[in-house]
Protein backbone atom coordinates (compact mmCIF):
# COMPACT_ATOMS: atom_id res chain seq x y z
CA UNK A 1 0.00 0.00 0.00
CA UNK A 2 1.18 3.58 -1.07
CA UNK A 3 0.07 7.16 0.46
CA UNK A 4 -1.09 9.81 -1.57
CA UNK A 5 -1.82 13.14 -0.46
CA UNK A 6 -4.08 15.00 -2.35
CA UNK A 7 -4.45 18.89 -2.76
CA UNK A 8 -7.93 20.57 -1.97
CA UNK A 9 -7.89 21.64 -5.59
CA UNK A 10 -7.40 17.78 -6.85
CA UNK A 11 -9.77 16.46 -5.34
CA UNK A 12 -12.69 19.40 -5.54
CA UNK A 13 -11.83 18.48 -9.47
CA UNK A 14 -11.03 15.10 -9.33
CA UNK A 15 -13.41 13.56 -6.08
CA UNK A 16 -11.38 10.61 -5.13
CA UNK A 17 -12.35 8.80 -1.84
CA UNK A 18 -9.96 9.66 1.03
CA UNK A 19 -9.24 7.90 4.42
CA UNK A 20 -9.00 9.91 7.83
CA UNK A 21 -6.99 6.73 9.08
CA UNK A 22 -3.41 8.05 9.43
CA UNK A 23 -0.45 6.21 8.56
CA UNK A 24 2.83 6.40 10.04
CA UNK A 25 6.05 8.32 7.83
CA UNK A 26 8.09 5.40 6.05
CA UNK A 27 4.56 2.73 6.27
CA UNK A 28 4.48 2.36 2.50
CA UNK A 29 5.38 -0.27 1.19
CA UNK A 30 6.68 1.06 -1.89
CA UNK A 31 10.30 1.47 -2.26
CA UNK A 32 10.02 5.06 -3.16
CA UNK A 33 7.43 5.62 -0.33
CA UNK A 34 4.54 8.00 -0.62
CA UNK A 35 3.51 10.29 -3.36
CA UNK A 36 1.48 13.55 -3.32
CA UNK A 37 -0.84 15.29 -6.26
CA UNK A 38 -1.87 18.45 -7.20
CA UNK A 39 -4.49 20.15 -9.81
CA UNK A 40 -2.81 21.83 -12.90
CA UNK A 41 -4.18 23.73 -15.63
CA UNK A 42 -1.99 25.47 -17.84
CA UNK A 43 -3.13 27.02 -21.02
CA UNK A 44 -6.81 24.99 -21.49
CA UNK A 45 -4.87 21.43 -20.57
CA UNK A 46 -5.83 19.97 -17.11
CA UNK A 47 -3.03 17.72 -15.50
CA UNK A 48 -2.26 15.83 -12.08
CA UNK A 49 0.90 16.43 -10.89
CA UNK A 50 2.29 13.77 -8.89
CA UNK A 51 5.61 13.66 -6.91
CA UNK A 52 7.24 11.20 -4.78
CA UNK A 53 8.18 12.66 -1.74
CA UNK A 54 11.64 11.33 -1.15
CA UNK A 55 12.98 11.33 -4.89
CA UNK A 56 11.04 14.07 -6.01
CA UNK A 57 10.63 12.20 -9.12
CA UNK A 58 7.27 13.81 -10.51
CA UNK A 59 4.86 12.40 -13.36
CA UNK A 60 1.94 14.20 -15.03
CA UNK A 61 -1.54 12.76 -15.84
CA UNK A 62 -4.03 14.48 -17.62
CA UNK A 63 -7.54 15.18 -15.31
CA UNK A 64 -9.84 12.34 -15.92
CA UNK A 65 -12.41 10.39 -14.12
CA UNK A 66 -12.07 9.27 -10.59
CA UNK A 67 -12.70 5.69 -11.83
CA UNK A 68 -9.03 5.54 -13.55
CA UNK A 69 -6.91 8.05 -12.06
CA UNK A 70 -5.48 5.74 -9.65
CA UNK A 71 -5.08 2.61 -12.20
CA UNK A 72 -3.35 5.25 -14.78
CA UNK A 73 -0.72 6.88 -11.84
CA UNK A 74 0.09 3.28 -11.18
CA UNK A 75 0.55 2.01 -14.99
CA UNK A 76 2.59 5.89 -15.68
CA UNK A 77 5.03 5.57 -12.49
CA UNK A 78 5.97 2.13 -13.77
CA UNK A 79 6.07 3.07 -17.35
CA UNK A 80 8.56 5.97 -15.93
CA UNK A 81 10.63 3.29 -13.86
CA UNK A 82 10.78 0.87 -16.69
CA UNK A 83 12.62 3.89 -19.09
CA UNK A 84 15.13 4.99 -15.82
CA UNK A 85 16.06 1.81 -16.28
CA UNK A 86 14.67 0.28 -12.87
CA UNK A 87 15.25 -3.62 -12.74
CA UNK A 88 12.80 -6.22 -13.43
CA UNK A 89 12.39 -7.37 -9.77
CA UNK A 90 12.21 -3.37 -8.67
CA UNK A 91 9.46 -3.15 -10.90
CA UNK A 92 7.68 -5.63 -10.01
CA UNK A 93 7.84 -5.19 -6.19
CA UNK A 94 6.84 -1.46 -6.78
CA UNK A 95 4.12 -3.25 -9.64
CA UNK A 96 3.01 -5.06 -6.29
CA UNK A 97 2.63 -1.61 -4.06
CA UNK A 98 1.07 0.11 -5.83
CA UNK A 99 -1.65 -1.90 -6.29
CA UNK A 100 -3.60 -0.46 -2.99
CA UNK A 101 -3.45 3.35 -2.55
CA UNK A 102 -3.92 5.09 0.99
CA UNK A 103 -5.40 8.44 -0.02
CA UNK A 104 -5.29 11.14 1.82
CA UNK A 105 -5.83 15.29 1.87
CA UNK A 106 -2.89 17.53 1.97
CA UNK A 107 0.53 18.18 1.35
CA UNK A 108 3.41 19.45 3.05
CA UNK A 109 5.17 22.32 2.86
CA UNK A 110 8.33 20.68 2.04
CA UNK A 111 7.10 18.81 -0.96
CA UNK A 112 4.91 21.48 -2.34
CA UNK A 113 7.34 24.15 -2.69
CA UNK A 114 9.30 21.24 -4.97
CA UNK A 115 5.70 20.54 -6.93
CA UNK A 116 5.56 24.67 -7.10
CA UNK A 117 9.04 24.53 -9.14
CA UNK A 118 8.12 21.43 -11.43
CA UNK A 119 4.39 23.17 -11.84
CA UNK A 120 6.87 26.23 -13.68
CA UNK A 121 9.37 23.86 -15.37
CA UNK A 122 6.11 21.92 -16.90
CA UNK A 123 4.13 25.33 -18.19
CA UNK A 124 7.67 26.33 -20.13
CA UNK A 125 7.58 22.65 -21.08
CA UNK A 126 4.23 23.04 -22.29
CA UNK A 127 4.51 26.35 -23.85
CA UNK A 128 7.50 25.34 -25.73
CA UNK A 129 5.54 22.19 -26.98
CA UNK A 130 1.79 22.72 -27.52
CA UNK A 131 0.25 18.78 -27.35
CA UNK A 132 3.52 17.67 -25.73
CA UNK A 133 2.17 14.10 -24.19
CA UNK A 134 2.08 12.95 -20.32
CA UNK A 135 4.76 10.99 -20.68
CA UNK A 136 7.43 13.22 -22.71
CA UNK A 137 6.67 15.73 -20.02
CA UNK A 138 7.69 13.03 -17.40
CA UNK A 139 10.48 12.37 -18.83
CA UNK A 140 11.89 15.67 -19.67
CA UNK A 141 12.35 16.24 -16.41
CA UNK A 142 13.19 13.47 -14.46
CA UNK A 143 16.85 14.28 -15.26
CA UNK A 144 17.08 17.89 -14.43
CA UNK A 145 19.27 18.44 -11.06
CA UNK A 146 17.24 19.86 -8.09
CA UNK A 147 18.40 22.17 -5.54
CA UNK A 148 16.45 20.01 -2.60
CA UNK A 149 17.93 17.10 -3.82
CA UNK A 150 21.56 18.55 -3.69
CA UNK A 151 21.94 19.24 -7.16
CA UNK A 152 21.06 15.49 -8.23
CA UNK A 153 18.41 13.96 -10.53
CA UNK A 154 15.25 12.40 -9.76
CA UNK A 155 16.58 9.31 -11.92
CA UNK A 156 19.54 9.23 -9.80
CA UNK A 157 17.73 9.11 -6.66
CA UNK A 158 15.04 6.80 -7.78
CA UNK A 159 18.12 4.30 -9.04
CA UNK A 160 19.94 4.37 -5.93
CA UNK A 161 16.35 3.81 -3.67
CA UNK A 162 16.06 0.46 -5.89
CA UNK A 163 19.50 -0.85 -5.79
CA UNK A 164 19.54 -0.37 -2.22
CA UNK A 165 16.52 -2.43 -1.45
CA UNK A 166 17.35 -4.92 -4.42
CA UNK A 167 20.78 -5.42 -2.45
CA UNK A 168 19.12 -6.31 1.04
CA UNK A 169 16.62 -8.33 0.17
Amino acid sequence: MVTLGCSASLLDAIPIATTLEARSPGSDDSVLGGWYASFLKIRRTELVQCTNAATLLTVYLTAAQADTFLPRLRALVLDVLSIIQVPEPGLEMEARALHDWHVVQGIPRSVGGSMNAFMARSKAAIEEAPGISTLALTTALVDIPWKPLGFRSARELVKEAFERRLTTA
